[in-house]
């Protein structure tokens, strides 16, 4: 009687290779990667990849100013249309990008002013909503971002 007792629980433990378990773990680490892969290299839940604009700053305050009312009209024109699609507020969001480059231009002469902050904050929100393509955002960001830039920009401030 010289039988070999075994504790019940490794009749039914599976036995692996080594190799087998770290053939298992680099496919596993393989599908997890790729997910997280390919969940980075999505759009972050936007309908197309946002892409960014580098634009340069005016040399002068004046060219700045200039540029901050041409791209002002020119966002207008935009939201004249009633009804906006993703390219309509992708060009919104694109000239955000250049009215940016004004105001860090006129920061320089301008940043004293109480309404420049405001400004700067709201141009930010108009840039956020268009960016995410949030229509009427958009639309409510301009219209402050066009109220408090009237403000700044009269002649008597």
């Amino acid at each position: 009687m010289n039988q070999k007792i075994t504790p019940s629980f490794y009749r039914f433990a599976p036995r692996f290779t080594v190799m087998q378990i770290l053939t298992v773990s680099g496919l596993v680490c393989m599908i997890v990667f790729g997910l997280v892969d390919a969940l980075f290299a999505t759009d972050g839940g936007h309908k197309h990849r946002v892409r960014h604009y580098e634009k340069s700053s005016p040399q002068t305050p004046e060219l700045a100013r200039d540029q901050f009312h041409k791209d002002m009209r020119q966002i207008q024109k935009i939201l004249a249309q009633s009804n906006m699609g993703a390219p309509q507020l992708e060009a919104i969001h694109e000239t955000t990008y250049s009215m940016e480059s004004s105001l860090k231009t006129l920061s320089t002469t301008w940043g004293a002013k109480p309404l420049f902050a405001d400004v700067v904050a709201s141009l930010e929100l108009l840039h956020k909503a268009s960016e995410d393509h949030h229509e009427q955002e958009t639309r409510a960001h301009f219209a402050a971002l066009l109220e408090k830039s009237t403000k700044l920009f009269a002649p008597t401030n």
